[in-house]
């Protein structure tokens, strides 16, 4: 499915780029997202839009393109949304990670955090996450796994195709739902 998307995506096209989704209303509230239809009109939806007109559950499991990877800092942490979710990609020196950006901890955005050592790193206590979204560190403990199974963030599945990072919109799904896609 995912290589049938990209042979029929206009913006794969090499010197064809997406055009510009996110617009700021010059600080007076909440951003507006244009999405494009083929004919290039473009219907807006706010982000303080009621719940029913949000994506569902449904609609996230898909995958998704969320930042083009070509010249992207893999030393730290980018902030993306994906369907109204704050999320946050990063490379742990093999492959392209994305979480929930929100330390298990207090909830701190990981977007502002560091990668060290293979680990996304929070700026708030310095709680460290491997790249499945468990907690391999917390540094004001006296044991090394002190947070135990419960402190997780949640880990979305990534792949890197067509010079874009691609993630499976929902966390719960498993691997093999997400590969067979």
């Amino acid at each position: 499915m995912l290589h049938a998307f990209l042979a029929a995506c206009a913006f794969c096209s090499p010197g064809v780029r997406p055009p510009a989704t996110l617009t700021s209303r010059s600080g007076a509230g909440p951003p507006t997202v244009r999405m494009f239809a083929a004919d290039a009109s473009a219907a807006e939806v706010s982000s303080d839009a009621p719940a029913q007109l949000r994506p569902q559950h449904e609609l996230a499991k898909a995958w998704w393109p969320v930042i083009l990877t070509h010249g992207l800092d893999r030393s730290r942490p980018h902030p993306v949304q994906l369907l109204g979710q704050s999320l946050v990609v990063w490379h742990d020196g093999a492959a392209w990670r994305c979480f929930a950006d929100a330390c298990a901890h207090r909830f701190a955005p990981l977007s502002e955090g560091r990668v060290e050592g293979g680990c996304l790193q929070c700026s708030y206590h310095g709680w460290s996450f491997d790249g499945g979204g468990g907690c391999a560190r917390v540094p004001q403990a006296q044991q090394p796994h002190a947070a135990g199974e419960r402190a997780r963030v949640g880990a979305f599945q990534t792949r890197e195709e067509a010079g874009m990072l691609w993630v499976w919109g929902d966390a719960a799904s498993t691997a093999a739902e997400a590969e067979a896609a």
